[in-house]
């Protein structure tokens, strides 16, 4: 017996914040959110981007006692060969 699952959601039309917005405890408005996702500096992505500088910063200030010597170092294996920092 094989069995397969298939989690699909209908993507929501660009104008309109994904339904699990609609639940949140931060009452942030449509427009909040739609001003953050439509900023040309926003970006999104599976791979760590600036990870080392909050971890430089953690080590400067004691959260952390020994600083990772790179990015990857505090992610699973398979994130290795990915262009992170």
């Amino acid at each position: 017996m094989t069995t397969s699952l298939t989690i699909a959601s209908p993507r929501p039309e660009p104008d309109e914040p994904a339904p699990a917005l609609n639940g949140s405890v931060n009452k942030v408005s449509k427009e909040e959110v739609l001003e953050i996702l439509n900023d040309k500096d926003t970006r999104f992505s599976t791979t760590p981007d600036g990870v080392m500088q909050y971890a430089e910063f953690m080590h400067l200030a004691g959260t952390i006692k020994q600083k990772p010597a790179v990015w990857s170092d505090m992610f699973i294996a398979a994130m290795k060969g990915r262009n992170g920092s």
